[in-house]
């Protein structure tokens, strides 16, 4: 890892604790805008698309894992206990977050390498 990626991970895991701020202090709007930015912020400190897209699918899979274990564990305990839920849990909540995620950070990715040459 070079210094990019590790910068963009700090950045990272610094936005999605306001996230979290915002989220316990019920600004829920605030903190939906701002996991949207994440991937954005993400992949233009990284520069680069395919590292935008590595860590802001990474990163934004990352999250959404830790948002619902702290959040809404019993979404986990009815996953845990009915296999079609498991699977609805995993697609909406892990699969679709990480493309979406992969999407912004190729994104901010492509917008960083042309900001930052």
């Amino acid at each position: 890892m070079d210094k990019k990626q590790i910068y963009a991970i700090i950045v990272g895991v610094v936005l999605f604790a306001v996230g979290v701020v915002l989220r316990t202090a019920n600004q829920e709007g605030l903190q939906i805008i701002l996991s949207f930015i994440i991937p954005l912020v993400v992949g233009a400190v990284a520069t680069g698309v395919k590292r935008g897209f590595l860590l802001g699918s990474t990163l934004f899979l990352l999250f959404s894992i830790a948002s619902i274990a702290f959040f809404s564990p019993e979404n986990l305990q009815a996953a845990a206990s009915d296999a079609s839920v498991a699977m609805a849990v995993i697609l909406f909540s892990f699969v679709v977050p990480a493309l979406i995620g992969g999407a912004l950070g190729a994104i901010g990715g492509f917008i960083g390498k042309r900001l930052f040459k």
